[in-house]
């Protein structure tokens, strides 16, 4: 039987509440358990909340005198969750394991009574910790969301800031670096291919051909086509003997007006007398003794010095400044792709297409929201049927079926009432949508783009990636070890050890001390342990109170940023040999 030592406050008159703490009542509350006397026996008080939250405290003093127990209970403001009534009830554990637990009893807390709950340092907040941690998150989450969509439509606006619209012509495409079909064609007509078999008439300008342009042997029967060069297209006396091969000019190569002219002015028994007439070989106007020619001055080396053609010519200077040689017109052209309408076609390695994107960035997960559009649950299955994904949902207001999902089987939305829309990516002649599949009072839309529904499956994703983070056997680890303690405080202690539980960015810690004889005289006395197995970071310094085998009334603290725990001698007391302390903790650690 438990008795409390508290009186009822007014309004908990008739009700089965059995005491009132509060600031202006008692810091102090008083328990005592008849029938059960025994020193081994260690006690929690455990308490629940309106709000659901619990909480369990260490009694600050347990008592026993041979008829029961006495357990007083020292309220800290970070043992009380909530105002109001809550629940009491005290457990009991020996070193052999047997438990037992009091009956259920409720107490009252009111207002006057300091709550905080804004930093949980006391070792059982698990609860509302939890709670603040996943508004964290969700607040997290609607920022990360907010940013993919920036970036997507960050992406999107670069994508075709890089595409050229749709053109026919190197001008279209804004090319600056290659010609046109017209431009190389007049470049190339002003060349004569080293493949040609012959030179026409019209691929000579009239005038085109002096001695500087042809050397000796150059042109032989091999190199001019019949009937090519007529009277009028050679310059008075620039073809000498020195300049005609024998058996190079024929009849057959003579046109009808050069046989006239020859016929004319030379006979077959003076034609050696009319070539002694002729000026021997030169490489100059005055070696020909020429007056009245057009000297080497007048070449010119650039486009603007073209004047006047029939006076001033292009010299070859000019012609390698202004014109391609075939091989740099291939060389140009080969750097240059192919029309084409995809990116394999021109040849990029470094962009994913639309498919590729799509299969990349998780779009070809199927998708089922509430009316919030919150994700209820989601697939990357190619087939859906009834019992698989959505059946009997009350709760689902939209579907997103991607491209990959091309089968959905009588009953896959059974029961699903409130189901408005259904959003598929393909159309009707890609997927099989069974009678049955999906209720009459929904509407199928067909090609769906997936643009209507990334930034949702993108919060999907998202939420996934955080929930992998959360709780996992491999975020725990235990380990047990000593504590040291300084040469001045070695005559007092035995041996102290612990054993530790170390889950997420939190580690529970139990303590192990077994105390030489001793005393002490005043209570500013301490001793410090080093070796905790991890550095304390709680913002303010835990601290709490415990008691020895043999009644010695103790605290402990940890300094923040250090892993020293200190023991606190509250009265002068004489220590026994082999005075055990035994008690657990608990601190941040991240």
């Amino acid at each position: 039987m438990i008795i409390y030592n508290m009186k009822k406050p007014i309004d908990c008159i008739g009700s089965d509440c059995v005491g009132v703490t509060g600031d202006n009542i008692a810091y102090t509350q008083d328990f005592y358990i008849k029938g059960i006397s025994d020193d081994s026996i260690s006690y929690t008080i455990h308490l629940r909340f309106a709000d659901g939250s619990v909480n369990s405290v260490t009694p600050s003093r347990v008592v026993t005198d041979g008829e029961g127990t006495a357990i007083s209970w020292i309220i800290k403001k970070n043992d009380i969750f909530a105002h109001g009534f809550f629940e009491v009830q005290i457990e009991g554990r020996n070193k052999a394991g047997l438990v037992f637990q009091t009956e259920i009893a409720k107490l009252y807390a009111d207002e006057s009574l300091a709550v905080e709950d804004k930093e949980y340092e006391n070792p059982n907040s698990e609860t509302l910790r939890l709670r603040d941690e996943a508004y964290s998150a969700l607040e997290e989450i609607k920022g990360q969301q907010e940013q993919i969509a920036e970036n997507l439509n960050l992406i999107e606006q670069s994508d075709l800031s890089l595409k050229a619209d749709k053109a026919t012509t190197l001008s279209g495409y804004g090319i600056t670096d290659a010609y046109t079909k017209a431009e190389t064609d007049s470049a190339l007509s002003l060349k004569i291919s080293n493949e040609a078999g012959s030179v026409s008439t019209e691929n000579i300008a009239d005038k085109a051909v002096t001695n500087e342009k042809l050397a000796n042997g150059a042109v032989t029967s091999m190199k001019i086509a019949n009937n090519s060069v007529s009277g009028a297209a050679i310059v008075q006396n620039q073809i000498n003997a020195g300049h005609i091969i024998n058996g190079a000019v024929t009849a057959d190569k003579l046109s009808d007006d050069v046989k006239t002219l020859i016929n004319e002015k030379a006979k077959s028994d003076d034609v050696n007398s009319k070539l002694s007439e002729k000026a021997d070989k030169a490489t100059t106007l005055d070696g020909y003794g020429i007056t009245d020619g057009e000297k080497a001055g007048n070449k010119v080396f650039g486009k603007n010095e073209v004047t006047d053609e029939e006076n001033n010519y292009p010299s070859i200077g000019y012609l390698k400044n202004f014109y391609y040689e075939y091989s740099e017109v291939d060389e140009a052209l080969s750097k240059k792709a192919d029309k084409a309408t995809t990116l394999f076609g021109y040849g990029i390695n470094d962009a994913y297409t639309k498919q590729e994107s799509k299969n990349l960035y998780g779009l070809n997960i199927s998708v089922v929201f509430d009316e919030k559009f919150n994700p209820l649950n989601y697939t990357e299955a190619a087939s859906i049927s009834a019992g698989s994904f959505a059946t009997g949902n009350k709760n689902i207001k939209t579907a997103f079926i991607a491209k990959n999902l091309r089968y959905i089987g009588e009953g896959a939305f059974a029961n699903c009432d409130n189901l408005t829309d259904v959003y598929i990516d393909n159309p009707p002649e890609s997927i099989t949508v069974t009678s049955g599949a999906i209720p009459s009072t929904a509407t199928i839309h067909y090609n769906a783009d997936f643009n209507d529904n990334k930034n949702l499956i993108a919060s999907l994703i998202n939420l996934n990636s955080k929930l992998s983070k959360k709780y996992d056997s491999s975020n725990i680890e235990t380990g047990s070890g000593e504590l040291k303690t300084t040469d001045v405080n070695s005559d007092k202690i035995n041996s102290a050890s612990f054993e530790y539980q170390k889950i997420g960015s939190y580690v529970n810690v139990h303590i192990y001390i077994d105390f030489k004889a001793f005393s002490i005289s005043n209570t500013n006395q301490s001793i410090s342990l080093s070796g905790l197995p991890f550095v304390c970071c709680n913002t303010v310094n835990p601290r709490e109170l415990c008691i020895t085998s043999q009644k010695k009334q103790l605290a402990w603290a940890i300094a923040r940023n250090s892993s020293s725990l200190t023991l606190l001698f509250l009265n002068t007391d004489l220590f026994a040999e082999n005075e055990k302390l035994s008690f657990s903790l608990r601190y941040k650690i991240e």
